[in-house]
Protein backbone atom coordinates (compact mmCIF):
# COMPACT_ATOMS: atom_id res chain seq x y z
CA UNK A 1 0.00 0.00 0.00
CA UNK A 2 1.45 3.77 -0.80
CA UNK A 3 2.10 6.35 1.85
CA UNK A 4 -1.17 8.51 2.51
CA UNK A 5 -1.81 10.81 4.75
CA UNK A 6 -4.45 9.31 7.18
CA UNK A 7 -7.88 9.90 6.74
CA UNK A 8 -10.13 11.26 9.31
CA UNK A 9 -13.55 10.21 7.53
CA UNK A 10 -14.68 6.67 6.18
CA UNK A 11 -17.95 7.18 3.70
CA UNK A 12 -19.10 3.65 2.72
CA UNK A 13 -20.00 3.12 -0.80
CA UNK A 14 -21.64 0.71 -2.83
CA UNK A 15 -19.60 1.42 -6.37
CA UNK A 16 -15.95 2.45 -6.07
CA UNK A 17 -15.69 3.09 -9.43
CA UNK A 18 -18.91 5.31 -9.61
CA UNK A 19 -18.05 7.18 -7.00
CA UNK A 20 -14.74 7.88 -8.03
CA UNK A 21 -16.12 9.34 -11.03
CA UNK A 22 -18.46 11.67 -8.95
CA UNK A 23 -15.67 12.83 -7.20
CA UNK A 24 -13.85 13.64 -10.09
CA UNK A 25 -16.37 15.65 -11.11
CA UNK A 26 -16.20 17.86 -8.57
CA UNK A 27 -12.45 18.66 -9.20
CA UNK A 28 -11.49 16.57 -6.53
CA UNK A 29 -8.07 13.85 -7.22
CA UNK A 30 -8.63 10.24 -6.60
CA UNK A 31 -5.02 9.72 -4.83
CA UNK A 32 -5.37 5.55 -5.01
CA UNK A 33 -8.06 3.56 -5.74
CA UNK A 34 -8.04 -0.45 -5.76
CA UNK A 35 -11.12 -2.17 -7.03
CA UNK A 36 -10.09 -5.68 -5.48
CA UNK A 37 -9.48 -4.17 -2.01
CA UNK A 38 -12.68 -2.01 -2.22
CA UNK A 39 -10.99 1.06 -0.83
CA UNK A 40 -9.98 3.99 -2.31
CA UNK A 41 -8.63 7.67 -1.43
CA UNK A 42 -9.91 10.97 -2.62
CA UNK A 43 -8.23 14.00 -1.73
CA UNK A 44 -10.40 17.27 -2.25
CA UNK A 45 -7.33 19.30 -2.49
CA UNK A 46 -8.79 22.29 -0.07
CA UNK A 47 -9.50 19.80 2.25
CA UNK A 48 -8.02 16.35 4.44
CA UNK A 49 -8.34 13.03 2.27
CA UNK A 50 -11.31 11.05 2.88
CA UNK A 51 -11.41 6.94 2.29
CA UNK A 52 -14.23 5.30 0.60
CA UNK A 53 -14.88 1.47 1.27
CA UNK A 54 -17.23 -1.07 0.18
CA UNK A 55 -19.57 -2.30 2.75
CA UNK A 56 -17.80 -4.39 5.36
CA UNK A 57 -14.11 -3.97 3.69
CA UNK A 58 -11.88 -3.11 6.83
CA UNK A 59 -9.95 0.07 6.02
CA UNK A 60 -8.50 1.35 9.50
CA UNK A 61 -4.89 1.23 7.14
CA UNK A 62 -5.67 3.97 5.70
CA UNK A 63 -7.37 6.00 8.37
CA UNK A 64 -5.97 7.73 11.67
CA UNK A 65 -6.67 6.57 14.94
CA UNK A 66 -9.21 9.01 15.26
CA UNK A 67 -11.58 9.01 12.60
CA UNK A 68 -15.59 9.21 11.85
CA UNK A 69 -17.78 7.00 9.77
CA UNK A 70 -20.14 8.94 7.97
CA UNK A 71 -23.64 7.85 9.00
CA UNK A 72 -27.01 8.76 7.65
CA UNK A 73 -27.52 12.48 8.42
CA UNK A 74 -23.98 13.51 9.20
CA UNK A 75 -22.38 15.93 7.00
CA UNK A 76 -18.48 16.01 5.77
CA UNK A 77 -17.25 19.68 6.00
CA UNK A 78 -14.89 20.83 3.93
CA UNK A 79 -13.72 24.55 2.69
CA UNK A 80 -14.92 25.89 -0.68
CA UNK A 81 -12.86 24.91 -3.56
CA UNK A 82 -10.51 27.32 -4.86
CA UNK A 83 -11.72 29.66 -2.03
CA UNK A 84 -15.02 30.76 -4.00
CA UNK A 85 -17.61 28.58 -3.72
CA UNK A 86 -20.42 30.29 -6.06
CA UNK A 87 -17.99 29.72 -9.01
CA UNK A 88 -17.46 26.21 -7.28
CA UNK A 89 -21.60 25.85 -7.41
CA UNK A 90 -21.23 27.52 -11.10
CA UNK A 91 -18.94 24.62 -12.29
CA UNK A 92 -21.28 22.09 -11.15
CA UNK A 93 -24.52 23.41 -12.57
CA UNK A 94 -22.26 23.43 -15.81
CA UNK A 95 -22.01 19.94 -15.17
CA UNK A 96 -25.49 19.42 -15.20
CA UNK A 97 -25.01 18.43 -11.49
CA UNK A 98 -28.90 18.75 -9.62
CA UNK A 99 -27.15 21.22 -7.12
CA UNK A 100 -29.28 23.72 -5.05
CA UNK A 101 -27.50 27.26 -4.86
CA UNK A 102 -25.39 28.17 -2.01
CA UNK A 103 -27.17 29.29 1.28
CA UNK A 104 -26.41 32.45 3.46
CA UNK A 105 -26.32 32.85 6.76
CA UNK A 106 -27.11 35.45 9.34
CA UNK A 107 -23.58 35.61 9.85
CA UNK A 108 -22.86 36.65 6.35
CA UNK A 109 -20.86 32.95 5.40
CA UNK A 110 -22.36 30.53 2.89
CA UNK A 111 -23.00 26.38 2.62
CA UNK A 112 -23.72 24.29 -0.20
CA UNK A 113 -24.62 20.96 0.63
CA UNK A 114 -24.72 18.41 -1.88
CA UNK A 115 -25.20 14.42 -2.27
CA UNK A 116 -22.64 11.98 -3.68
CA UNK A 117 -24.18 8.76 -5.23
CA UNK A 118 -24.19 6.73 -2.01
CA UNK A 119 -26.29 9.51 -0.40
CA UNK A 120 -23.47 11.22 1.77
CA UNK A 121 -23.87 15.05 2.59
CA UNK A 122 -20.83 17.11 1.41
CA UNK A 123 -21.25 20.58 3.07
CA UNK A 124 -18.65 23.09 1.67
CA UNK A 125 -18.35 26.02 3.37
CA UNK A 126 -16.99 29.77 2.88
CA UNK A 127 -16.61 31.81 5.55
CA UNK A 128 -17.99 35.73 5.65
CA UNK A 129 -16.36 39.09 4.40
CA UNK A 130 -15.27 40.16 7.64
CA UNK A 131 -13.18 43.26 7.98
CA UNK A 132 -10.63 42.52 10.71
CA UNK A 133 -12.38 44.66 12.91
CA UNK A 134 -15.75 42.94 12.24
CA UNK A 135 -14.39 39.42 12.91
CA UNK A 136 -12.80 40.60 16.29
CA UNK A 137 -16.24 41.80 17.22
CA UNK A 138 -18.35 38.79 15.58
CA UNK A 139 -15.74 36.46 17.52
CA UNK A 140 -15.47 38.01 20.95
CA UNK A 141 -19.17 38.68 21.27
CA UNK A 142 -20.02 35.40 21.50
CA UNK A 143 -19.90 35.07 25.26
CA UNK A 144 -22.69 37.78 24.92
CA UNK A 145 -24.65 36.30 22.95
CA UNK A 146 -24.64 32.97 24.30
CA UNK A 147 -25.85 34.82 27.89
CA UNK A 148 -28.69 36.08 26.15
CA UNK A 149 -29.51 32.95 24.38
CA UNK A 150 -29.93 31.21 27.50
CA UNK A 151 -31.25 33.70 29.74
CA UNK A 152 -34.60 33.17 31.65
CA UNK A 153 -33.82 29.36 31.39
CA UNK A 154 -34.09 27.34 34.17
CA UNK A 155 -31.38 24.56 34.80
CA UNK A 156 -33.78 22.34 34.23
CA UNK A 157 -34.60 24.11 30.72
CA UNK A 158 -30.69 23.30 29.72
CA UNK A 159 -31.71 19.87 28.84
CA UNK A 160 -34.09 20.80 26.32
CA UNK A 161 -33.05 19.33 22.61
CA UNK A 162 -34.78 20.90 19.45
CA UNK A 163 -35.31 17.27 18.35
CA UNK A 164 -34.80 13.60 19.33
CA UNK A 165 -31.09 12.48 19.29
CA UNK A 166 -29.76 16.12 19.01
CA UNK A 167 -27.63 17.83 21.47
CA UNK A 168 -29.21 19.17 24.53
CA UNK A 169 -28.75 22.85 25.10
CA UNK A 170 -26.37 22.20 27.85
CA UNK A 171 -24.62 19.96 25.27
CA UNK A 172 -24.21 22.73 23.25
CA UNK A 173 -22.85 25.29 25.16
CA UNK A 174 -20.02 22.55 26.57
CA UNK A 175 -19.16 21.78 22.81
CA UNK A 176 -18.77 25.64 22.36
CA UNK A 177 -16.05 25.71 24.63
CA UNK A 178 -14.21 22.12 23.70
CA UNK A 179 -14.13 23.78 20.33
CA UNK A 180 -11.99 26.70 21.88
CA UNK A 181 -10.21 25.41 23.95
CA UNK A 182 -8.78 22.73 21.51
CA UNK A 183 -7.89 25.23 18.92
CA UNK A 184 -6.36 27.65 21.26
CA UNK A 185 -3.06 26.51 20.94
CA UNK A 186 -3.02 26.30 17.21
CA UNK A 187 -3.89 30.13 16.93
CA UNK A 188 -1.22 30.63 19.18
CA UNK A 189 0.69 28.88 16.80
CA UNK A 190 0.36 30.82 14.37
CA UNK A 191 0.04 34.25 15.96
CA UNK A 192 3.39 33.56 17.22
CA UNK A 193 5.60 31.04 15.13
CA UNK A 194 3.90 31.40 11.67
CA UNK A 195 5.33 28.67 9.47
CA UNK A 196 6.04 26.03 11.80
CA UNK A 197 5.41 22.39 11.61
CA UNK A 198 2.62 21.88 13.68
CA UNK A 199 1.55 18.22 14.76
CA UNK A 200 -2.51 18.40 15.50
CA UNK A 201 -4.75 15.52 16.72
CA UNK A 202 -8.63 15.44 15.72
CA UNK A 203 -10.77 15.18 18.84
CA UNK A 204 -14.22 13.16 18.19
CA UNK A 205 -16.65 15.66 19.66
CA UNK A 206 -19.38 12.70 20.60
CA UNK A 207 -17.41 11.08 22.71
CA UNK A 208 -16.10 14.17 24.66
CA UNK A 209 -19.63 15.33 24.71
CA UNK A 210 -20.74 11.61 26.83
CA UNK A 211 -17.02 11.26 28.49
CA UNK A 212 -17.16 14.60 29.73
CA UNK A 213 -20.16 14.53 30.80
CA UNK A 214 -21.93 17.21 29.31
CA UNK A 215 -25.30 16.20 30.16
CA UNK A 216 -25.00 16.87 33.45
CA UNK A 217 -22.33 19.55 34.23
CA UNK A 218 -22.93 22.98 34.80
CA UNK A 219 -22.89 25.41 32.06
CA UNK A 220 -20.98 28.35 34.16
CA UNK A 221 -17.30 27.41 34.13
CA UNK A 222 -17.61 27.02 30.52
CA UNK A 223 -19.88 30.28 29.62
CA UNK A 224 -16.70 31.87 31.53
CA UNK A 225 -13.80 29.95 29.04
CA UNK A 226 -15.64 30.62 26.16
CA UNK A 227 -15.29 34.24 27.44
CA UNK A 228 -11.56 34.04 28.55
CA UNK A 229 -9.78 32.36 25.45
CA UNK A 230 -11.82 34.78 22.96
CA UNK A 231 -10.92 37.94 25.34
CA UNK A 232 -6.97 36.78 25.50
CA UNK A 233 -6.90 35.85 21.55
CA UNK A 234 -8.55 38.92 20.86
CA UNK A 235 -5.92 41.37 22.91
CA UNK A 236 -3.06 39.76 21.33
CA UNK A 237 -4.87 40.30 17.60
CA UNK A 238 -5.07 43.68 18.80
CA UNK A 239 -1.51 44.05 19.84
CA UNK A 240 0.30 42.63 16.80
CA UNK A 241 -2.52 42.69 13.68
CA UNK A 242 -0.36 41.75 11.30
CA UNK A 243 0.05 38.43 12.82
CA UNK A 244 -3.36 37.49 12.05
CA UNK A 245 -1.87 36.06 8.63
CA UNK A 246 0.44 33.72 10.44
CA UNK A 247 -0.72 30.09 9.58
CA UNK A 248 1.20 26.60 10.51
CA UNK A 249 2.03 23.58 8.51
CA UNK A 250 -0.34 20.97 9.89
CA UNK A 251 -0.13 17.58 9.74
CA UNK A 252 -4.06 16.54 9.81
CA UNK A 253 -6.32 19.07 7.49
CA UNK A 254 -5.25 22.02 5.62
CA UNK A 255 -3.23 25.17 6.41
CA UNK A 256 -5.36 28.21 7.78
CA UNK A 257 -4.11 31.32 8.76
CA UNK A 258 -5.47 32.79 12.17
CA UNK A 259 -7.99 35.23 10.46
CA UNK A 260 -9.54 31.78 9.13
CA UNK A 261 -9.47 29.41 12.43
CA UNK A 262 -10.75 32.73 14.32
CA UNK A 263 -13.93 33.63 11.86
CA UNK A 264 -14.79 29.83 11.81
CA UNK A 265 -14.66 29.69 15.63
CA UNK A 266 -16.95 32.94 15.29
CA UNK A 267 -19.37 31.02 12.79
CA UNK A 268 -19.45 27.85 14.81
CA UNK A 269 -20.70 29.85 17.45
CA UNK A 270 -23.22 31.78 15.90
CA UNK A 271 -24.15 28.49 14.54
CA UNK A 272 -24.95 26.53 17.75
CA UNK A 273 -26.30 29.86 19.38
CA UNK A 274 -28.98 29.73 16.78
CA UNK A 275 -29.52 25.83 17.56
CA UNK A 276 -30.20 27.03 21.07
CA UNK A 277 -32.76 29.84 19.62
CA UNK A 278 -34.60 26.95 17.80
CA UNK A 279 -34.68 24.58 20.69
CA UNK A 280 -36.10 27.51 22.82
CA UNK A 281 -39.01 28.29 19.82
CA UNK A 282 -39.36 24.59 19.75
CA UNK A 283 -40.45 24.15 22.91
CA UNK A 284 -42.18 27.33 23.60
CA UNK A 285 -39.20 28.99 25.25
CA UNK A 286 -38.94 31.66 22.86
Amino acid sequence: MASFRPSLHLLRVKDLERSARFYRGLGFTVRFIDPAAGVAVIDPVDGHPFTLALPGVDATPWLHEVYEELTQGRQLYMGAPGGDLDAFYGRLVEQGLPVPPPEEAPDGSQSLVIQDPDGHLLSFWQGPEWTDGELLEMYTSASQRLAEALAGLCDEELDLARAPGKWTIRQIVHHIADSDASSLVRILMCLAEPGRPYNNNPYDQDVWVERLGHAHRPVEPSLALIAAVRGHVAALVRHRPESLDGAVAPSLGAPMTARELIAMLASHALHHIAQIEETRRVHGRG
